[in-house]
């Protein structure tokens, strides 16, 4: 079963959910295409979602446009193609399809028409000529090429072929060399967009007025360059939301940067230890990747139950230890009791503050925070016992620190996911967990708030693939 969370205002994921939907709601094929003369059954295979309509892969070759099509709202419209679908990028306008025997079909959303798209081989590779008068390539075979991934803004389409040549459709701006590594992943923003090679190094290129690009010169960049602050660090996974980016390495780490304006980055939108009649805000722009702490719930739960049993053998040690104390002493002195004492060991989460915004403009100013969770409790040992005990209870407490240290690194982050201003983090256990705006609910916490600037768990589901339209999740099932 597929589901989605957010816009639902021209009815694209169907009629029978509200026009905001604030927890993951089920996708139902039948209801999309209700009062609609379609015959289409199967499975969903493939989902991308604008902000105005979704686009449906069912099957191998048939698509299914739903939302605020042909400039009509609550519209389905079906197109067959004739080989198996690779992929689909989706832009305001129009949606490209990438079919496996490597052709790109454009369809405009508008009209429904499609067409045919052929931009390669339109050019020379290379200016440049060797000795004997030949055309110089970038070292790959320039004879046979095809277009490997595609990906849609708001205001252009990007694609890499398997030559590693980069085209802002229909135009080559770019061709790794030889020596380069092969992209991996390409993705983009409204204005900007990210490749990743096989190497774990990230590319950026397009407009970086609001720091989307990792560049702390801002400038806008024509042709894709290195992101240097993430050099060295080997790159996994690659997301590009409206006007901000996130990577996460190989490790479990996860890098943000960019606008923050709706806290998408996982950046808390005003300062820490402030008063609340007179609120800083934080910076709204980090054009330099930072890192950014995600704590997955699963680590809680694990170091409580791992701590349980420590405490009960080492109460029952510390009982007998003073039960044969005692009997030996008897006879010559009797000694006092010695207090035992509890700490505390705090695991709480921090202040989610909750500021009235839109998708269009940045949020007002609001002190409202919710109150903070009550700390959990956990005993730790008493060590005012004999030297021998002491000696005892440190091994004890070291083995029982190496076990928390485990648990703490064993549950990394394996994705993230960007939508126009807001964020999903896919954890190693399968959670998710959200950030941003929720201005239309696409955060899935079931929040009536218009933002979140630290990231929540979303309970209500797991395990999914995740696609993040602009204003809107889609968790689909793993296959």
């Amino acid at each position: 079963m597929n589901y989605f969370t957010g816009f639902n205002g021209f009815h694209q994921f169907g009629t029978t959910h509200a026009r905001r939907v604030l927890t993951p709601a089920a996708v139902n094929l039948k209801d999309i295409l209700e009062n609609n003369d379609s015959c289409i059954n199967g499975t969903i295979t493939q989902v991308a979602a604008s902000w105005s309509y979704v686009v449906l892969v069912i099957g191998d070759v048939e698509l299914v446009f739903s939302g605020f099509i042909t400039k009509k709202p609550d519209t389905v419209r079906k197109i067959k193609v004739s080989w198996k679908i690779k992929q689909i990028a989706v832009g305001e306008n129009c949606t490209i399809v990438l079919l496996e025997n490597g052709d790109l079909i454009k369809v405009n959303i508008h009209t429904m028409t499609s067409e045919k798209m052929s931009f390669l081989n339109t050019e020379n590779r290379s200016k440049k000529r060797n000795i004997f008068g030949e055309i110089q390539t970038n070292g790959f075979s320039g004879e046979e090429d095809s277009v490997e991934h595609i990906s849609c803004g708001s205001i252009f389409s990007v694609a890499v072929t398997k030559n590693n040549y980069v085209y802002n459709i229909p135009t080559k701006i770019f061709e790794f060399s030889k020596d380069e590594s092969r992209i991996v992943s390409l993705v983009s923003g409204f204005e900007h967009a990210l490749a990743l090679n096989s190497n774990g190094d990230v590319y950026s290129w397009g407009e970086g007025l609001r720091g989307q690009l990792g560049d702390e010169t801002m400038k806008m960049r024509r042709v894709p360059s290195l992101v240097e602050p993430l050099a060295g660090i080997k790159i996994v996974s690659i997301s590009a939301g409206g006007w901000h980016s996130a990577a996460v390495s190989s490790f479990g780490d996860v890098y943000l940067w960019g606008f923050n304006s709706h806290g998408q980055l996982g950046i808390k939108l005003y300062k820490d230890g402030i008063p609340d009649a007179d609120p800083q805000k934080n910076p709204s722009v980090y054009p330099v990747p930072q890192l950014v702490e995600v704590t997955c719930s699963c680590i809680k739960e694990n170091k409580v139950t791992e701590d349980k049993p420590v405490d009960t053998e080492t109460e029952s040690t510390s009982t007998r230890t003073e039960s044969s104390k005692s009997s030996s002493e008897d006879s010559s002195s009797t000694e006092s009791n010695i207090p035992v004492s509890e700490s505390n060991l705090p695991v709480s989460d921090s202040n989610v503050p909750t500021l009235e915004t839109s998708e269009s403009n940045q949020p007002t100013e609001s002190t409202d925070k919710k109150d903070e969770p009550k700390d959990v409790e956990m005993p730790l040992v008493n060590n005012e016992t004999e030297k021998e005990n002491q000696n005892e209870h440190d091994k004890e407490n070291k083995s029982n620190d190496d076990v928390e240290m485990h648990l703490e690194s064993s549950c990394n982050v394996v994705k993230a996911f960007c939508g126009s201003r807001h964020t999903i983090i896919q954890m190693e256990c399968g959670k998710f967990f959200a950030v941003g705006s929720n201005e239309n609910g696409q955060l899935g916490l079931g929040l009536k708030d218009n933002l979140c600037d630290q990231f929540q768990e979303i309970t209500a589901i797991s395990n999914k693939k995740v696609f993040c339209g602009p204003w809107s999740t889609i968790f689909q099932d793993i296959k």
